[in-house]
């Protein structure tokens, strides 16, 4: 079984199931191509909102395939492209002009006729970072500074140009002789860096416009993984939030529940376009009762792609519970009980080898609720015990914004559902409440 994400036609056709859509009562993918076409303004701008597993990479996949004929996606990974504790919104622009510049050269070798961007638009991106090669292994200072003037002019410039890809945030890596440098820029005003992105982003719309009469639209993803500085999410799309929004290109980004949660909630851009939240999959009520619909859409998802004859007894129904309706969890907990039955030399998976899944997972879960010295956004584990208790008891201060709210968030303790957008308490979570006699020992909403 991949648990990788849905990405492409093929994938949707064999694993893509409604039944989790339909539980949730509404299809974000469909609402953002509605909305993408009744788009106001000259640009489409809005946030994708959910959790961690949640399914947002699969309604992207959705989103992508409705919008094919009419747009040119590129879809990029703030974890993957840049550097999750360091990355600021220099380096956010940084990586849609590099990635944009890297489509127009696909776009260019596609096409009969020659696609180009200007040269002193070029020359002048080139110039802003102010290049000074640092190699990994022994190369000559005067060779680096040869490689830097041979960048100059064209074609040689637009070579050179599209040799950058953003890496490790505020690095870039270029190719030289066989050997990987470290490139470091120097950052100018970013007002300027602004101004030059929105001006290459209109050449690029000017061609694409030209040779294929359709869009570019951006999508920004993977801004709710583990690693990634909050603080940081929060200084690109609260602080810098403008530079986005003034971008003359079709955004599409991601932001993790939490944020959407926070006190920073009224801040965010994109007011025009809006925010399309994709809540989770209940496994319980609000009263803690089981959610046959919901669990019914999470069997449908498993055995999509996997076989359902390789569970044994309850072993399934235990996964699909214990992973809180989070599609991720499940299938990380059905690997890892996989893995089990296969140590043990069984052909199938036991109840047995799904218990060792979820006591690891407990764990995990446990230790996402303590803190460190290095965490910066840390809440006493106090105080988040009596937001958990205050969530299970459905109190009505219970999804009051507030640290330990946005923090049981990001570590998904508390998952939020459905179109009133509820909060529930992590059904491994309410059995670590359990565990601590904090509730009592029978009580409902947890997996034990």
């Amino acid at each position: 079984m991949s648990p990788a994400p849905l990405v492409g036609r093929d994938a949707l056709k064999a694993f893509y199931r409604p039944e989790l859509n339909e539980v949730r009562g509404k299809d974000e993918a469909k609402r953002l191509k509605l909305r993408l076409d009744r788009t106001d303004g000259p640009y489409f701008h809005a946030f994708l909102v959910g959790q961690q597993g949640a399914g947002k990479s699969t309604e992207i996949s959705r989103f992508v395939e409705m919008i094919d004929k009419d747009y040119r996606v590129l879809r990029l990974s703030v974890v993957n492209e840049l550097n999750a504790q360091t990355f600021q919104p220099m380096d956010v622009l940084l990586l849609i002009v590099f990635q944009l510049a890297q489509a127009v050269e696909k776009l260019n070798k596609e096409t009969p006729d020659r696609i180009t961007l200007p040269p002193a638009l070029l020359a002048e991106l080139l110039r802003f970072f102010a290049v000074e090669a640092v190699s990994t292994q022994s190369v000559d200072s005067k060779e680096a500074e040869a490689s830097a003037e041979a960048s100059v002019g064209f074609p040689q410039l637009w070579q050179s140009f599209l040799g950058l890809t953003v890496k490790a945030g505020g690095k870039l890596k270029v190719g030289y002789q066989q050997e990987t440098k470290l490139v470091q820029y120097r950052f100018q005003m970013l007002s300027t860096l602004a101004n030059l992105a929105n001006r290459f982003v209109d050449e690029c719309n000017a061609l694409l416009k030209r040779f294929e009469n359709k869009q570019w639209l951006v999508v920004l993803e993977d801004s709710d993984r583990p690693g990634l500085s909050g603080e940081g999410l929060r200084t690109v799309l609260v602080g810098h939030g403008e530079l986005l929004d003034k971008l003359p290109l079709n955004l599409l980004v991601t932001i993790p529940a939490w944020l959407l949660y926070s006190a920073d909630a009224e801040r965010l851009p994109f007011r025009q376009c809006g925010q399309f939240v994709l809540t989770d999959t209940p496994v319980f009520d609000k009263q803690h009762a089981a959610n046959e619909a919901g669990r019914k859409a999470l069997e449908a998802v498993l055995f999509a792609r996997v076989k359902r004859g390789l569970f044994v007894g309850r072993a399934a129904e235990l996964l699909i519970v214990a992973c809180g309706g989070n599609v991720r969890e499940l299938f990380a907990m059905s690997l890892e009980a996989a893995d089990r039955a296969a140590l043990a030399d069984r052909e199938v998976i036991e109840e047995e080898d799904v218990w060792k899944a979820i006591r690891q997972a407990r764990a995990n879960y446990l230790n996402r609720l303590g803190s460190s010295q290095e965490d910066s956004d840390s809440v006493p584990y106090a105080t988040l015990r009596e937001k958990l208790l205050a969530v299970y008891a459905m109190k009505a201060e219970c999804d009051v914004r507030d640290p330990a709210l946005n923090r049981l968030l990001q570590t998904r303790a508390i998952l939020h559902f459905n179109n009133d957008y509820w909060y529930g308490v992590h059904p491994l979570v309410v059995d670590i409440l359990k565990a601590q006699g904090h509730l009592e020992a029978d009580a409902p909403g947890g997996v034990s």
